[in-house]
């Protein structure tokens, strides 16, 4: 695969990107300039609320999502961000056929270029479809917070229900 360069928004690797991608494109480089400058802060920088009032917001994709107008550590966003935020929505978004070659190709190419800010995982999931990872995918990870008890199924004690999602288109 070609190398996807771009002088203004580089890729540190054969990520496979449309070379028109500028969507994910600008997200990647916006997203990996925010991770280096995060500076950690101590617990006693969060301080409580002191008053109870609507945020402002603006939409970033009326009526489904909207961001708050300041930031989670009191920062308002400035112009240019607002701007960087509605230039982002108005970029076309599509899927193409660009595929990773296999599962390792993929974390390799991650790592290649957000390695120096993601966290290093605790957990390597190996093998992915066995009844033993989806017990703990729903009893200790992800599907954990919609566990309920089955009192109406002979052969199931607990579900994880998703059917509500049936409303929403999928691809081919």
């Amino acid at each position: 695969m070609p190398s996807l360069v771009d002088p203004i928004f580089p890729m540190k690797a054969d990520i496979p990107l449309s070379a028109s991608d500028l969507h994910s494109r600008i997200t990647s480089a916006l997203i990996s300039d925010e991770a280096h400058a995060w500076q950690p802060r101590g617990p006693e920088s969060v301080g409580l609320p002191k008053q109870m009032t609507t945020l402002e917001k603006y939409d970033v994709a009326a009526p489904f999502i909207a961001i708050p107008a300041i930031d989670e550590n009191g920062k308002k966003l400035t112009f240019s961000e607002q701007a960087t935020h509605w230039a982002l929505q108005s970029l076309p978004l599509a899927d193409d056929n660009n595929t990773w070659s296999n599962p390792t190709a993929a974390t390799e190419q991650i790592e290649l270029q957000y390695g120096d800010v993601l966290p290093k995982p605790n957990v390597q999931w190996q093998e992915t479809t066995s009844d033993k990872t989806m017990s703990l995918l729903a009893f200790q990870g992800l599907g954990s917070h919609r566990l309920e008890r089955v009192n109406d199924d002979p052969d199931a004690a607990y579900r994880v229900a998703l059917s509500w999602r049936v409303a929403f288109p999928v691809r081919e």
